[in-house]
């Protein structure tokens, strides 16, 4: 408040010193001014070394002090080296306007802390007419002491007074030690002579930086305050020195472009039509206008409108306590309010661009941080925002690694809140397209300030709703890394509350549907814990399950199974999750077709995932037998009904067990073809089942038990037991066919995997073959020729796929009665490891006679290889073609013997490489037809002596040895015995091309010289053709033939030279 006594105190001695210089007396001026300073100013005037020189109007001192009277502060006013030119006449006017002031140093001490009265802005202006004409400063310092202490030095100050009321100054001052070069100009505006206004018009510059401001405009002054209207151009370099001298102001760096109006007095200003360029790029840039209104208090007021540019939305957004430098450079547009010290943005418009695509859009209010211990957090701030970007990966730098990327999303909301709490709210996110599989949140979270340091699980006060969808389940697979059905289409939604920590979801419902089903699951509760791994606990609902037929269901059996239709089937239950594991209880499925099919069933599984725990309690009734039938057997086919199957059983699982329990199941109808009863248990169905169960049987109709088992038998009837053992199963089977009684007994070992062997033994004490109907059609009857297409069929697909275990098969039959004849017993024994097969024993005494087989089966090598020897004596040959039902016009017995090759699966193949020989002899045989053998001799003979007339011929021997090699038959050993002639020849049979090429040359017995006949069979099997031709004479042609047989024998029969008795082979032993 000195100031006042400043500007009093200057005009006091200068009356005071004029008073002396009219006295002409240094000493009487020197105490004048002592005097006036004590007396009118309360204040100290020292003075040293002063010097008055009265007639020159010269005044010097080297020190000029004011002080206040009583005080030990510093001085008011301290001049150091002063002198002073000035004439009388000025100091009488008040106006130095002829005067001129020097001084090396001038320091001016302001204090806010003193009670004196300070001048009026109206006294301040008369003060300038005491300018002088000229002033030199060299230095001067302007002190200012309140709360702070504020000194600005000059340096260099000239002042030049060029017209009366047009005064110009000049000076060098630093600014946070950046020199600084002043220029100003002052006019006086006088209102009855005195001085109301000042024209002014200054520049600041800088040289170091550039930075420099011009000043234009009046300043004026009343009783109470100044007042001042100035137009401002400037440049800064550095705007953060510049602000550096504002309290509390915002904390800004780079350069800044301004003109503006400034309009003010002495407690503040107003910056108007304010144009400003920042430039700190590359961290930002922005050009605004408006308005700014400052008092010198510290208050302030902005209302400011920019746009321009920045490297990241942390500048806007540092109340958000996240790094945003990954979201890129942001183009913005800024309107700013508020004050310097608590600037707000008011409204704001930010465009983000990713380099990888990410796109973020942001609008809104929020405070500038940083500015005081309380900015940005009691201050409310509200953004709207809308970000996209093609993948959700790009998030990862503030989510982290994602463990499922969606595709493309977008996402939207409101952001209000500080420091300490953000609410989001309308909040909405979406991924992917409803082409794909699209997601959709909102809702709102009521704070995720805390989700910056912690996570998700600092997210507070969670409620989003959440919605899914695929059109194809096919993408959510894709996108899930799982194989899943395609073709399902998925809906989903579910409100979800809570902390990120902990999340509540409920109210929530999941439809999956596809041609023919459907299932919906209706969410009451479920706990979703984000940061454990496995997040979902607790899920409570209702499932239900929806299905236009059961056979919809093969498609999610496996391609190996497959559910036969039965009608619409519906299924539900409550879904509960305790810790991990989901339990189905409640379960009620129903199955009900139009055709009368009805199966119902209840029940639960205690653990869902896993299908342990479950057990299922079921009834049916309505079954078509027909139906399953066609199901279980392939190319099953008969016309006729078979009734009806009811029953009932519990399927149960535990640990990896599939059982059926309590199995019961019947066929109410009992005059029907099918008859059936069955009831036990099955374990372990799904891998390898043990049971214990009975079932009993009747098949009533031979056509029903053809297209059963493929083979054409009698009515049957039986009992089937299945029993179990560590590691065994055992079957033990009786059927009987008519008064056929057959036991099939048989033990199948294994691992629970697979299985390890099968033994089986197939026991009769006698086999009717009428009863079983094998005597019942012809070799040519067109449904024997499809049986027997049939068997080579299912021979070839045994041989291609022969089963991977051991096998020991045996038949026993005590006794075969045919219709005429009877096999007295035949044994069959078949065992077979690592694909190689051996029958160890092929036993059949029939007619009182043998026959005995061996041989092997090896299919490793590619085609599998065939060998088998064996012999047959004795065999009637009547008998045999009756028993087979064979009509034959030969009788006789032969007897066989040798050993063959082959290699192949189709009877075609096994002809083609059939190898190795066989002999055969035919003895005591009889042909229906005329006498053969005379024709074959003697032509004219046959028709004379009547032979033609005769009904058959008799052959005491007939006997060959073939060498068998790549389907051809060849023997050049034919030999053929009748009563009255001996015939020898050569044969060739083609097996392949079913062709024969026969040359026999008959002789009779009774000549010793004749002309015989060569009879040639040549042609297609089937139908060949006859050629006789004429041969040279031959003597005693019967000796000959004689001598033939022992050859024969050692050819045939293999008996050796040592053999001592010699007999014909035809002779039966």
């Amino acid at each position: 408040m000195r100031r006042r006594w400043i500007l009093i105190a200057l005009p006091v001695l200068l009356a005071a010193l004029l008073a002396g210089l009219a006295l002409s007396s240094e000493r009487l001026v020197v105490a004048s001014l002592h005097w006036a300073a004590s007396y009118f100013a309360d204040l100290t005037l020292e003075l040293r070394d002063p010097r008055v020189n009265v007639l020159s109007g010269q005044l010097s001192a080297s020190e000029i002090h004011l002080i206040h009277r009583g005080t030990d502060g510093p001085a008011l006013l301290s001049v150091l080296d002063f002198s002073a030119s000035t004439r009388i006449g000025d100091i009488a006017r008040g106006d130095l306007v002829h005067s001129t002031v020097r001084a090396e140093s001038v320091v001016i001490y302001f204090s806010e802390d003193d009670d004196t009265e300070d001048p009026s802005p109206l006294e301040w202006l008369q003060y300038l007419s005491w300018l002088p004409h000229k002033l030199e400063l060299e230095q001067a310092h302007l002190i200012k002491a309140s709360t702070g202490t504020f000194v600005f030095p000059l340096t260099g100050l000239r002042g030049d007074r060029v017209e009366p009321t047009r005064y110009v100054a000049t000076a060098d001052a630093l600014y946070d030690g950046e020199p600084l070069e002043l220029t100003f100009q002052l006019s006086a505006i006088t209102t009855s002579s005195r001085i109301t206004r000042l024209s002014m018009n200054g520049e600041f510059l800088a040289p170091e930086s550039g930075s420099q401001i011009k000043v234009d405009g009046e300043l004026g002054g009343t009783a109470k305050a100044f007042q001042y209207d100035f137009s401002v151009d400037g440049a800064y370099q550095d705007i953060g020195a510049l602000l550096a001298g504002f309290e509390r102001a915002m904390a800004l760096e780079g350069s800044l472009q301004i003109s503006a109006r400034m309009q003010g007095d002495g407690e503040g200003f107003i910056l108007s039509d304010a144009a400003l360029i920042l430039d700190n790029r590359p961290a930002y840039a922005f050009e605004a206008g408006g308005k700014l209104e400052y008092q010198f208090s510290g208050d302030s007021s902005l209302d400011l409108v920019a746009a321009g540019d920045m490297a990241s939305l942390d500048y806007l957004l540092e109340w958000w306590d996240l790094d945003l430098r990954n979201l890129g450079r942001a183009q913005a547009s800024v309107k700013l309010k508020g004050s310097l010290e608590h600037p707000l943005i008011d409204q704001f418009i930010v465009q983000t661009q990713h380099r990888e695509g990410l796109v973020v859009n942001v609008s809104g209010t929020s405070y500038v941080p940083g500015l005081g211990p309380e900015a940005g957090i009691e201050a409310k701030n509200e953004i709207r925002f809308d970000a996209y970007g093609p993948t959700v990966s790009v998030l990862e730098p503030w989510l982290g690694s994602v463990p499922v990327d969606p595709g493309a999303w977008r996402s939207s909301g409101r952001l209000l809140g500080n420091r300490k709490h953000i609410t989001a709210q309308d909040l909405i996110i979406e991924t992917g397209s409803r082409e794909t599989v699209k997601l959709r949140a909102e809702g709102h979270i009521g704070n995720i300030v805390p989700a910056f340091t912690e996570g998700l699980p600092g997210l507070h006060d969670v409620q989003v709703t959440v919605k899914g969808y695929t059109s194809d389940t096919k993408h959510l697979g894709a996108l899930l890394d799982r194989d899943l059905p395609p073709a399902h289409k998925v809906e989903a939604t579910i409100q979800v509350s809570g902390s990120g920590a902990e999340l509540q979801a409920k109210d929530g419902s999941l439809a999956v549907t596809a041609p023919g089903i459907k299932a919906t699951l209706d969410i009451k509760h479920a706990d979703i814990l984000p940061a454990e791994e496995n997040p979902v606990r607790g899920i409570s609902g209702d499932l239900r399950l929806m299905v236009d037929n059961t056979s919809v269901l093969s498609t999610y059996i496996g391609e190996k199974t497959v559910i036969p239709p039965a009608g619409p089937l519906s299924l539900s239950g409550q879904l509960q999750q305790r810790d991990n594991i989901f339990k189905l209880q409640g379960i009620q499925g129903a199955v009900r077709s139009d055709a009368g099919l009805e199966i119902s069933t209840r029940g639960q599984i205690a653990n869902l995932a896993a299908l342990s725990g479950l057990s299922l309690a079921t009834r049916f009734k309505g079954l078509e037998v027909g139906e399953t039938l066609r199901y279980m057997i392939d190319d099953f086919e008969y016309p006729k009904p078979l009734g009806l199957l009811q029953g009932s059983f519990t399927l149960e699982r535990r640990q990896d067990n599939w059982d059926i329990k309590n199995l019961e199941l019947n066929t109410p109808e009992t005059a029907g073809p099918l008859v059936l009863t069955a009831s036990g248990d099955l374990r372990d169905v799904a891998n390898f089942p043990s049971a214990n169960l009975v079932s009993d049987y009747q098949v009533r109709d031979p056509d029903l038990v053809r297209a059963l088992i493929g083979v054409p038998l009698n009515p049957l009837n039986g009992r089937v037991m299945f029993t179990t053992a560590p590691g065994e199963l055992n079957l033990s089977n009786r059927t009987r066919i008519g008064r056929n009684e057959l036991g099939l007994d048989g033990v199948i070992t294994h691992d629970k995997v697979g299985i390890n062997s099968i033994r089986a033994v197939l026991n009769t004490p006698h086999l009717y073959l009428q009863d079983l109907g094998m005597q019942l059609s012809s070799p040519g009857d067109e449904s024997t020729q499809r049986e027997k297409k049939q068997g080579e069929s299912r021979l070839e697909t045994l041989l291609e796929t022969p089963p991977p275990y051991p096998t020991d098969i045996s038949i026993n039959i005590d006794r075969i009665t045919g219709s005429a004849s009877e096999i007295q017993g035949m044994n069959v024994h078949i065992t077979g490891e690592n694909r190689r097969y051996t029958l160890r024993r092929f036993s059949m005494d029939y007619a009182y006679t043998s026959a005995e087989v061996r041989g092997i089966i090896d299919l490793n090598p590619t085609p599998p290889a065939l060998s088998l020897a064996g012999e047959a004596i004795a065999i009637p040959l009547l008998s045999l073609s009756r028993d087979l039902g064979v009509e034959s016009d030969v009788t006789g017995t032969v007897t066989l013997r040798g050993g063959i090759t082959a290699s192949g699966i189709s009877s075609e193949a096994l002809l083609s490489t059939l190898g190795g020989n066989v002999a055969f002899a035919l003895e005591d045989a009889t042909v229906q037809g005329a006498a053969y053998d005379v024709l074959a001799t003697d032509f004219l003979e046959w028709i004379y002596s009547g032979a033609a007339l005769e009904t058959s011929t008799t052959l005491d021997c007939i006997m060959a040895r073939f060498d068998l090699d790549s389907g051809l038959a060849r023997s050049d050993s034919l030999y053929v015995e009748t009563p009255k002639m001996v015939a020898t020849g050569k044969a060739k049979f083609d097996l392949v091309r079913k062709t024969m090429d026969v040359t026999v040359t008959p002789m009779s017995k009774s000549r010793a010289l004749q002309v015989p006949s060569s009879v040639r069979i040549k042609g297609d099997m089937s139908n060949p053709t006859p050629i006789v031709s004429p041969v040279t004479a031959v003597m005693d042609a019967y000796a000959q033939a004689v001598t033939l047989v022992p050859r024969l024998t050692l050819k045939l029969f293999g008996l050796s030279k040592k053999t001592k008795k010699q007999r014909r082979p035809c002779e039966a032993n």
